[in-house]
């Protein structure tokens, strides 16, 4: 099972900054968002041991226990909001866990992001620990991660618009309240509006909470307070404008805003900013703004459809590029998935009917070809001397040949599945060309910290597990006690004697110096034909 969520992040319209204390709480704040669909994605995939593993943004780190202790905040910058969330429920806790978070977008600058992965986050807790929390108070828990926990300068825009979605007008304060005030908008208008809108990703990535740390220290100026001022009156004629789909009002008013968030905070822009907004701004676009706290990041605009492609063209020829996106309506999304692809091939010959109940399990990588490591290209498969000849002995005594192996590669993204099956392909017509045959394949594409997340599984098929020669066990009514399992490092020999089969370890490939699990083999071979003539001469076949 895993828990699958998502939160948008946001395009704060007009306001934004009007929502950061010390101005909030005593004039009040108003913001006009919408919610986009550029999401954190988050992944949790309870264990049944305690260790927990987190992938956040493409860096991993993994710790043996739920209950050690974290990197102190700041020693471990990219991970501090996850370990914030983690210490809120580490007493809730009993097992470990996998939690992957990704994130759609090419850059994360002004879109609101750090409050998307935390309601993302918090919300896949919320279910998996069966809390209950409303999206109002996931929001909040979100913004105190951020706020009271680490000490950023945040206002609540940004977990509000993903834990709810659509299109909004926030108002805080006076004081800590806070409210999120639905817009209903036809589909017509909602179309319409995203015909109009533009976003581009002008480069770079920045910590919001430095910039806003400058909001805050202009919040006792009087210019800078009446430029706050103005964003946040300018809130209501823009959501009017809105409604009534006078997008050059809306322009407009676009526009004057940009120009107010400047006096409000002048590190919001800078020298290449302007003279991109500049740029936008001659070949047609009526207004538009540096997204959150502004330095880089995106951008963006509200242009007529027919001016678009200029504006475009004229950006891009500066380095930007532009996002497509979507107005989300939803916000937080939560559900439960099985894992659908928890399933496991078997490739059989065409008319096998066993004439033995017991058969020969071969291991494939470091017994039949030579060891590469997460072998996954046809160029790179190439059979170990002998083991040929020593598959067709086993054909020649009637000895049922089956194949296993484990193929975390698909799990971890190097290949799909159809590349496997061509290794087998290429496989199975070089033993034939030389008069030996295979009679099945079976074969694990999963992993327990898979980077293709629809293959994470610890399922029983994963060596040492004996899931696979069970399956075939089952599959051709062989006797597995009777049976041979020959592999070249300690999965193979643990996999064979959890059925009491007959192991053998091979001196190729790992040789059994893999040293990951202990195991102590019936029989040590030098290669795979040394093995196979050991057995026939065990079952006096020879």
């Amino acid at each position: 099972m895993k828990i699958l969520a998502k939160a948008p992040t946001r395009i704060g319209l007009i306001g934004g900054g009007t929502d950061v204390d010390p101005f909030a709480a005593k004039y009040g704040g108003k913001v006009l968002s919408l919610a986009i669909t550029l999401y954190h994605r988050v992944t949790l995939v309870p264990r049944q041991d305690r260790r927990v593993l987190i992938e956040n943004l493409n860096e991993v780190r993994e710790f043996d226990d739920f209950s050690t202790k974290l990197p102190a905040y700041g020693e471990d910058k990219n991970f501090d909001l996850v370990y914030a969330i983690l210490n809120y429920f580490r007493n809730k806790l009993t097992t470990g866990f996998n939690l992957y978070d990704r994130f759609d977008g090419s850059g994360s600058s002004g879109l609101g992001s750090s409050g998307s992965a935390g309601v993302a986050i918090i919300g896949a807790f919320n279910h998996w620990l069966n809390l209950k929390m409303s999206q109002r108070e996931i929001a909040l828990r979100a913004w105190e991660m951020e706020v009271k926990e680490l000490g950023w300068i945040q206002g609540k825009q940004d977990q509000l618009m993903a834990a709810f979605g659509g299109v909004n007008l926030l108002t805080f304060g006076p004081g800590e309240g806070f409210a999120v005030n639905a817009i209903k908008l036809p589909e017509k208008t909602k179309k319409n509006l995203r015909s109009w809108m533009l976003m581009c990703f002008t480069g770079g990535s920045r910590h919001s909470s430095q910039l806003q740390k400058e909001l805050e220290k202009g919040m006792s100026e009087e210019e800078k307070i009446q430029a706050l001022l103005a964003l946040k009156n300018a809130v209501d004629e823009a959501k009017k404008a809105l409604k009534k789909e006078d997008w050059q009002k809306l322009g407009h008013l676009l526009d004057e805003a940009w120009e107010n968030k400047k006096k409000s905070n002048p590190l919001a822009t800078n020298e290449r900013i302007d003279y991109l907004y500049k740029v936008a701004k001659e070949q047609g676009a009526l207004g538009g703004k540096i997204m959150g706290a502004g330095g880089e990041g995106h951008m963006f605009f509200l242009c007529p459809p027919e001016k678009q492609k200029l504006v475009i063209g004229a950006l891009e020829a500066e380095g930007s590029k532009f996002i497509n996106f979507e107005l989300d309506e939803k916000g937080l999304d939560v559900k439960e998935q099985e894992f659908t692809t928890n399933y496991h091939p078997v490739v059989v010959r065409e008319s096998f009917i066993p004439r033995k109940n017991w058969a020969v399990f071969l291991d494939r990588d470091g017994t039949i070809n030579k060891e590469i490591h997460l072998l996954h290209r046809i160029e790179d498969f190439e059979f170990i001397p002998g083991a040929i000849e020593a598959i067709k002995k086993l054909n020649q005594a009637e000895i049922p040949v089956i194949i296993y192996h484990n193929a975390s590669v698909v799990a971890r993204g190097l290949c799909d599945e159809y590349q496997v099956q061509k290794i087998h392909q290429y496989m199975k017509q070089k033993l034939e060309d030389e008069g030996a045959r295979v009679d099945a394949i079976l074969y694990c594409p999963h992993h327990p910290t898979a980077f293709n997340l629809d293959y994470i599984s610890d399922c029983s098929w994963r060596k040492p597990d004996s899931g696979m020669i069970k399956t075939a066990a089952a599959m051709f009514g062989l006797d597995l006690k009777k049976s041979y399992v020959i592999g070249d490092n300690a999965r193979d020999i643990l996999m064979g004697q959890k059925e009491k089969s007959f192991s053998i370890l091979v001196r190729t490939g790992h040789g059994g110096k893999d040293t990951l699990y202990e195991a102590k083999p019936d029989f040590v071979a030098k290669d795979l034909l040394d093995a196979v003539r050991f057995l026939l001469k065990r079952e006096k076949l020879s």
